[in-house]
């Protein structure tokens, strides 16, 4: 009791209001931006709709990025190198062009050119809060023990934050059940978000030091070394020896690289920097922790060649796409650390967030960026082989060629089809008529490369073959009000998989249904059968509504009316999976 007293305090309480008040103060738009940022993610879970969601998607990522951006220039000014007004309106000034320059469509599954923006300037936003304090400070100790401090800060309040949401959420569900008090389940989301928000950026906040104490730090975390030693090290080790067993292994069968190893690579490289960063101030106290600073980019150069060629291998099979061009233009910064420390005396650590951010404002923003980059080359790869076949006359493309393209020349042309058809699609819709720009624009996405594909009657090679993935999703044009047909029995069904079945029973009346093939459905009622064939969903483009998912069977005793409501199938593989309801009506009722 006494220890919950003392708890209590007046001068506990004064005090941690005190740090709380402070840390508002020292970042007041950083903790502005999370609070903010917190509301409309509640508000939008409390609307239960995706569009309101959808709707606020840009404002969210702006608040989203206001986090780190103010809080890196918010720390800046604390050295008072430059006027702290004009900092903090220059931030405001950034995210108001973000605001009002960046563009979500909901209608597009993925994205791509929003979510490069947004996660570019995230990245660099956050690469800021490690270096802009020390610009100017040429001191390799100091900024460690800046960036320890911010690594350890980051540990304690998801630690603090993590524990504060189970015993929040463990209290809830205890007042729920023991008083029946019927809480709404987005109560719950609520506290994650405002927890995951706006109280872990006060904690993190509240636990960075001023940067006076920090600079006279000079103490190394025991802990800090035994994760690195004990933890981050055999994990290093471990993608080390798997990397250079397959290296062997390729260079004795004389094969190519595959291209899932370049992700390996990248999480060996991006652990083992991380594992240089941590042991840096004990580099020359340790025997081992030396030799590790010396041989790691050594052991790391052939992986970069291994990671180079599993991605040009790629890009010269299918082209450039974003992703492709993130791994490339990563491989070469790591190329570049791995020579700069391998040629370097002075190993100075700050060239790595600086080269860092250097990398992420390429691939973001300007002609050398992922998505120009990939424009450019997927565009140029598809019009040298249109152009090459004459598929591509007076701008426009040739139906019912029948023309066989090589391996190559087919890889190159389903690349850029595929990529133009979702990222550009104005490209492809220049090269055709006015009918045919109608039906392209109705087909889903994903499908309209094997629409253009089919047009130009073009063979398949074994390439296309394999990785036909035509995707059927029909959705069912809905009234507000609808017929029952006058049924004995109706049954909603929601057959997935291969071998699905039900059983109901009612009225002593036994109904099973099951699941034949993908496009048929059998039900067995009193010893009677009736077949559902809906094969025709298969002759509709891609993603469309429609009226015509009604399907009749009929037997001696029973009428039965199918009406879908969804189907969905990708791939000749997959298996296909819809729902709908079943009406049952008896005959002679």
């Amino acid at each position: 009791m006494s220890t919950i007293k003392e708890l209590l305090s007046k001068e506990n309480l004064r005090t941690a209001f005190g740090r709380l008040l402070h840390s508002h103060r020292r970042f007041p738009l950083a903790l502005l931006s999370a609070f903010v940022l917190a509301t409309l993610l509640i508000y939008s879970i409390s609307q239960e709709d995706d569009q309101v969601f959808e709707g606020l998607i840009e404002t969210i990522s702006t608040f989203v990025l206001g986090i780190p951006l103010m809080f890196s220039l918010e720390l800046l000014a604390e050295r008072k190198w430059w006027n702290k007004w004009m900092l903090l309106a220059g931030g405001l000034f950034v995210l108001v062009i973000y605001f009002f320059t960046t563009e979500f469509h909901p209608e597009d599954n993925e994205n791509i050119p929003f979510l490069i923006r947004f996660l570019g300037l995230a990245l660099i936003f956050h690469l800021m809060v490690s270096v802009l304090p020390y610009l100017k400070v040429r001191d390799q100790q100091k900024f460690w023990n800046f960036n320890k401090t911010l690594f350890l800060s980051i540990l304690i309040s998801a630690l603090y934050s993590a524990t504060l949401l189970a015993g929040l959420n463990l209290a809830i569900l205890a007042i729920d059940q023991l008083f029946e008090a019927n809480i709404d389940g987005k109560v719950y989301g609520y506290v994650a978000v405002f927890i995951g928000t706006y109280v872990n950026t006060t904690l993190f906040a509240n636990n960075v030091p001023n940067l006076e104490e920090i600079d006279n730090e000079l103490s190394y975390p025991k802990g800090l070394k035994l994760f690195t030693q004990y933890v981050l090290l055999p994990l290093v080790a471990i993608y080390l020896i798997i990397l250079l067993s397959y290296e062997v292994k390729i260079l004795l069968q004389w094969e190519l690289p595959k291209g899932w190893v370049s992700n390996l690579v990248l999480a060996s490289g991006v652990f083992g920097v991380l594992a240089f960063l941590l042991l840096y101030p004990i580099k020359n106290s340790s025997s081992w922790v030396g030799r590790f600073n010396k041989l790691y980019y050594w052991i790391l150069l052939p992986l970069i060649v291994l990671m180079m060629v599993a991605i040009y291998v790629r890009i010269d099979q299918y082209g450039v796409t974003e992703p492709r061009y993130l791994v490339a233009i990563l491989a070469c910064w790591l190329l570049g650390i791995s020579l700069y420390f391998i040629i370097s005396s002075k190993d100075e650590i700050w060239w790595i967030p600086l080269s860092l951010i250097a990398v992420a404002f390429i691939a973001t923003f300007g002609p050398l960026s992922s998505i120009s980059v990939a424009e450019r080359n997927q565009e140029r790869r598809m019009t040298e082989v249109l152009n090459k076949y004459n598929l591509l006359p007076e701008g426009k493309l040739v139906k019912n060629s029948e023309m066989k393209l090589t391996t190559e020349d087919a890889d190159k042309l389903s690349g850029g089809l595929d990529y133009l058809s979702r990222r550009r699609p104005e490209v492809i819709l220049a090269m055709l008529s006015e009918d045919d720009q109608k039906t392209f624009m109705e087909s889903i996405e994903y499908n309209r490369k094997d629409l253009l594909w089919d047009w130009m009657t073009l063979e398949k090679t074994a390439t296309e073959q394999v990785g036909d993935q035509r995707t059927i999703n029909v959705y069912r044009q809905r009234e507000s009000l609808e017929k029952a047909f006058n049924a004995d029995y109706v049954m909603e069904v929601y057959p997935s998989g291969k071998d699905w079945s039900m059983t109901s029973s009612i009225d002593s009346v036994e109904i099973k249904v099951m699941k034949v093939g993908d496009t048929k459905l059998r039900i067995e009622i009193e010893d009677e059968e009736l077949i559902f064939d809906f094969l025709e969903v298969f002759q509709l483009p891609g993603e469309v509504k429609t009226e015509k998912l009604t399907f009749e069977s009929g037997s001696t005793g029973w009428k039965g009316i199918l009406i879908l409501n969804s189907f969905y199938k990708k791939g000749d593989k997959g298996f296909s999976n819809f729902d709908g309801k079943i009406y049952l009506i008896r005959k002679g009722d």
